[in-house]
């Protein structure tokens, strides 16, 4: 344990990198979920369970001026726009749990109307970002989540566990 204790990983760059690209991403979330839900150990984290991007995957001009922060009307047109959208719908804070055929409802739809689906969710992790506090989803959105995940990750992962430190997204604040 002592050599494990003296690893360092900066959880939240990793996770900020292409957490959609593999399963890994999908189990990290599926483990919050499961420490976070009453009776989420019935979960089967299996074929059924998909990541559903928040700022959807295939982006519209909508999603791109609304994650970016753009003002209506701007052109979304320029690769570094393209590029900086591409990196912050892969950050797992912009990733969430979603069943199967919600998954597919929630497409590219706008961020009202996934909260609807959202909150029909067996995940609560998904429930939970349907929240009224949320009124948008942009750039600080994703990175504060990212952030929650990453320091989720890190006390449900750790060598001692402190449970009364494991809460939600809308019962966390960040660390400044």
């Amino acid at each position: 344990t002592k050599k494990t204790e003296s690893l360092s990983l900066d959880t939240a760059r990793y996770l900020g990198d292409e957490a959609d690209s593999g399963f890994i991403g999908k189990a990290i979330l599926h483990g919050i979920n499961r420490k976070l839900a009453k009776n989420a150990n019935d979960l089967i984290l299996d074929k059924n369970t998909h990541l559903e991007h928040i700022a959807p995957n295939t982006s519209t001009d909508e999603w791109i001026r609304d994650l970016l922060d753009l003002p209506e009307g701007a052109p979304v047109e320029s690769d570094e726009i393209r590029q900086e959208y591409e990196s912050l719908k892969s950050e797992i804070g912009n990733l969430t749990l979603l069943d199967e055929k919600l998954n597919i409802e929630a497409q590219q739809g706008i961020l009202d109307d996934k909260k609807k689906i959202y909150h029909r969710s067996v995940y609560l992790i998904a429930r939970e970002l349907e929240n009224k506090n949320i009124v948008s989803w942009n750039k600080a959105m994703v990175k504060n989540r990212t952030q929650w995940v990453a320091e989720m990750f890190d006390l449900i992962w750790a060598i001692e566990v402190n449970p009364s430190s494991i809460r939600g997204f809308n019962d966390w604040a960040p660390k400044d």
